[in-house]
């Protein structure tokens, strides 16, 4: 009679990750992480975790800044709007921008809610391109914690970063731009509002936590979804290409 036990296999040999093991080995050994969420693949702890920055990027901002300081920045990236505005009678013009003004305010206090619908559509987004052009067979739900997962360290450093910044002596509110709040991009070597939005934009994704998080989704679809790390990191920065060019197109229509 044999007694011999089923063999394991390395990757399911491993122990299981608790999930603030998870958190921390996504900042020191992203593979570890990635590999354990086919395991569980939960995705509520790094959302909450970008969501609490969020909102408290939210009271900052309306503290340190004002939302209709917000809103004049958002004007100086927008000239036809911002022409519109100023054909209006003063009355008119001055309910209009109070009105932007509580929209933007309730759509930055809201973004825990827009990142989780974000994160969804992208998610599925990258299930779909890695299991057609791929040949992965991820599921939407890994694909789902994969993605807060990599999107996590680079949130909370960016975050970090950009709460410095506000908070250091000598910090300018009329130069603040909240679309691109750090200076981790080629947009912080031109001047702000710039001649052109559309150059402005497109130098603002050359931008060193947007190629973290390329990075960290090219490792983390390699080990969650089985297919070769180049190939995941080409499509996620392909889709990263896609976006940047709709939002270089976004601001020639509104420049």
């Amino acid at each position: 009679m044999s007694t011999n036990a089923p063999t394991v296999s390395g990757a399911d040999a491993r122990p299981p990750l608790s999930e603030p093991q998870r958190l921390l080995n996504t900042f020191i050994a992203p593979s570890k992480t990635f590999s354990d969420l086919n395991r569980k693949p939960t995705w509520w702890a790094p959302w909450l975790l970008m969501a609490l920055l969020s909102v408290a990027f939210a009271c900052l901002v309306d503290r340190k800044v004002g939302y209709d300081q917000v809103v004049d920045a958002s004007l100086k990236m927008a000239a036809k709007r911002a022409e519109q505005l100023d054909r209006l009678p003063p009355d008119q013009r001055q309910q209009q921008l109070a009105i932007a003004t509580k929209v933007t305010k309730a759509i930055v206090y809201c973004s825990p809610i827009i990142l989780l619908v974000l994160g969804i559509v992208a998610a599925g987004v990258l299930m779909l391109t890695m299991n057609f052009l791929a040949g992965s067979e991820i599921s939407f739900k890994v694909s789902l914690a994969v993605l807060f997962y990599a999107w996590l360290p680079p949130s909370i450093v960016k975050t970090l970063v950009i709460f410095a910044s506000m908070m250091a002596p000598g910090f300018a509110s009329e130069g603040f731009n909240i679309e691109n709040p750090a200076t981790t991009n080629l947009a912080s070597l031109m001047e702000f509002p710039p001649s052109s939005p559309a150059l402005y934009k497109l130098a603002a994704a050359v931008d060193v936590f947007a190629i973290w998080s390329i990075i960290l989704l090219g490792i983390g679809f390699a080990c969650a979804g089985k297919v070769k790390r180049s190939t995941a990191t080409l499509i996620v920065a392909g889709w990263y290409a896609v976006l940047t060019l709709v939002s270089v197109a976004w601001a020639v229509l509104g420049s």
